[in-house]
């Protein structure tokens, strides 16, 4: 990630301490690890709270830890087999040596109980500096017995029973689990049944780095007879995700209709009841349009993220699909920011929210939610990102920069088109063109999803620029957007020359830019740069422009709350132009498809419409992979030198 982003977390405790393990090495004469003692609590074969018991430890919550304990005495010794820590060595890790004491005084822990990496709460304690509870640890120990020179180093095997009795050793089990997952990933059912039968036990484990159960990824891809024969051989259908959802759920966020009757037509649990119960209470409310009443009751819920995406098989509409259907962008947007609404949801006859909004020609609402749909997969089952955010540029040289790119992007003669009777939002025959542009303020997207992304689109794009190809050689393009000429310096800005990297700009309503920044651009149907009829001139793909006086005519929306009220917005973005197909004459509408497919048939990246020299108006940049793509900055402004109703 960029040195300057400020939001990217700190590595959690468990990555500290394993970067400290791994960095420490084993010190020279050592002594020999004390063998850990059989628990002598006995375990407890129900396991349903040992995740939240394990995680409540590990975010030091110890009066969630001895309340579980009461439930649960049997844990206290009990490490799944995936995790690293058991919950006496978080206490040691965090220095709490009245937990320990607590732990192995009133609860029986073992003092040597192992971690994954065979280390003893003690080691643990010792690697994070904890002297006071290094001490108790070593005082305990003195007290003990000697054990005999024959007992076994190794503790036993944990006997954690899900989804059906198993007598195989845990890690092996959920090491099969992983392996029916990759196989249910890749729709290879039969392998993946075949390991159910052999170890019965594991369709029911999820690793924690895995975003997906077995029975997810089978509810994913729609396949109901599979989902039967796994439900006959003990897969639980109440299941959940790594983000709390249903295998129902994910069916229907897919639209897989028969699916979803499947696993609808099962027992619902007591839980599920309820949850279904809470969402027509806030369907109803959504429906009559009271959303102060609507974000009520979803703030009242337990699990509102579950709520908000729960559409009962006899409602024709979700929450979301009420507010797509009134048109409300706000509404849309805290449903979707704030409470995770999943913008795929579909309705009882398979439509989505976006086509709920165009078919009720609400057309603000649908661009914000045509934004809001990812044309890039953000899910890793190996990778968990932090979530994405905006940071205010505070930075006096940097909004210098900005305003200077306002300043000498900006088109003083020739700069009417035909788009820029819409800029305000409504169609005015000859709506008068700004006389410049005032910058008020700037955030700055910090999305590592979306940047691992891009840097990784930039190095395969560098190094296929590199090849060379006589048919298409590569030639570096600089936009007036970078031209250093003008005082457009961005060498801090690690521009990658040799991809033909660019800065342009790109604009819309406030809440489809704060969507793409979410989520990335959307490539489905993004030639709107263009203007009526027949999608882009450069046929679809993703518009961008090196003026801003191009950019505006697209801003057709004030932030209407917060400290940018009043402003226009543009999105100041990162483009890899790669191999450029250079445009500079005028394009007729059978040929508006050829672009697009050079790209994805041929080698080129990108187009390069030079409207500056056809018709002496602005050049336009069409990307056609959202990969290629990263909105960086967002930058407030207000147009000068027009009537009130068009600044």
């Amino acid at each position: 990630m960029p040195a300057h982003w400020t939001t990217i977390p700190p590595p959690s405790p468990e990555e500290e301490a394993a970067l400290k393990a791994s960095t420490a090495g084993v010190a020279v004469g050592k002594a020999k690890k004390a063998k850990a003692k059989k628990a002598s609590v006995p375990e407890d074969p129900d396991t349903t709270e040992l995740e939240d018991f394990i995680a409540a430890a590990k975010d030091a919550e110890w009066e969630k830890v001895w309340e579980i304990l009461e439930r649960h005495p049997g844990y206290v010794n009990m490490r799944p087999p995936y995790r690293r820590y058991a919950a006496i060595h978080q206490a040691c890790f965090h220095g709490e040596a009245d937990v320990v004491r607590k732990f192995v005084e009133e609860w029986k822990a073992d003092p040597l109980l192992k971690t994954k990496d065979s280390e003893t709460p003690e080691d643990v304690a010792q690697e994070n500096g904890n002297d006071e509870v290094v001490t108790y640890l070593q005082e305990k120990q003195s007290e003990e017995p000697e054990s005999d020179e024959d007992e076994e180093d190794d503790e036993p095997p944990l006997k954690m029973m899900r989804g059906g009795a198993c007598e195989l050793d845990p890690e092996e089990l959920m090491e099969k689990a992983n392996e029916a997952i990759e196989h249910a990933k890749w729709q290879q059912w039969d392998e993946m049944l075949a390991i159910f039968e052999s170890y019965p036990g594991c369709q029911n484990m999820r690793p924690e780095y895995r975003r997906f159960a077995a029975i997810h990824q089978a509810a994913f891809a729609g396949d109901a007879k599979i989902l039967k024969k796994m439900v006959d051989c003990g897969a639980n259908p109440g299941l959940l995700t790594r983000d709390k959802e249903t295998p129902l759920q994910i069916a229907e966020a897919e639209g897989n209709s028969e699916a979803a009757a499947f696993l609808e037509s099962l027992e619902v649990s007591a839980e599920s009841a309820a949850l279904i119960q809470e969402a027509h209470k806030v369907i109803d409310a959504a429906k009559e349009g009271k959303w102060d009443k609507t974000f009520e009751l979803l703030e009242a819920c337990k699990h509102p993220d579950q709520v908000v995406n729960c559409r009962p098989s006899v409602r024709q509409y979700g929450v979301l699909h009420q507010a797509a259907f009134h048109g409300d962008i706000e509404v849309l947007r805290r449903l979707l920011e704030d409470f995770k609404a999943n913008v795929k949801l579909l309705t009882k006859d398979g439509q989505s929210a976006l086509q709920i909004a165009q078919n009720g020609s609400q057309e603000a609402a649908a661009k914000y939610l045509e934004a809001c749909v990812p044309s890039i997969q953000l899910e890793d089952d190996f990778v968990k990102y932090p979530e994405q955010a905006f940071v205010k540029v505070e930075d006096k040289a940097l909004l210098k920069r900005f305003q200077t790119l306002l300043d000498k992007s900006h088109k003083s003669s020739c700069n009417f088109t035909r788009d820029r009777n819409w800029a305000s939002g409504v169609f005015e025959n000859m709506t008068p063109v700004p006389t410049g542009y005032e910058l008020v303020g700037a955030v700055r997207n910090e999305n590592a999803a979306l940047w691992r992304i891009y840097q990784v689109s930039k190095e395969v794009t560098r190094l296929d620029c590199a090849k060379p190809l006589k048919e298409v050689p590569f030639k570096k393009w600089t936009p007036l957007t970078m031209e250093a000429g003008k005082g457009l310096d961005w060498s801090d800005f690690d521009i990658c020359e040799d991809a033909n990297e660019w800065i342009l700009f790109h604009a819309s309503i406030p809440e489809a830019l704060s969507a793409i920044c979410r989520t990335g651009f959307t490539m489905a149907k993004l030639g709107s740069g263009g203007t009526t009829g027949g999608g882009g001139l450069y046929g679809d793909g993703t518009y961008f422009a090196d003026s801003i006086t191009k950019a505006d005519e697209y801003a057709r929306r004030k932030v209407e709350k917060g400290e940018f009220a009043g402003c226009r917005v543009a999105a100041i973005c990162r483009v890899l132009g790669g191999r450029h197909f250079y445009m500079d004459k005028d394009v007729m509408e059978k040929d508006k498809p050829k672009f697009a497919k050079r790209v994805l048939e041929g080698h080129y990246n990108s187009t390069v419409g030079d409207r500056l020299k056809v018709k002496n108006t602005f050049r336009e940049y069409v990307a056609y992979d959202a990969a290629a793509t990263y909105m960086e900055y967002l930058i407030y402004y207000r147009r000068k030198g027009v009537p009130a109703k068009h600044e």
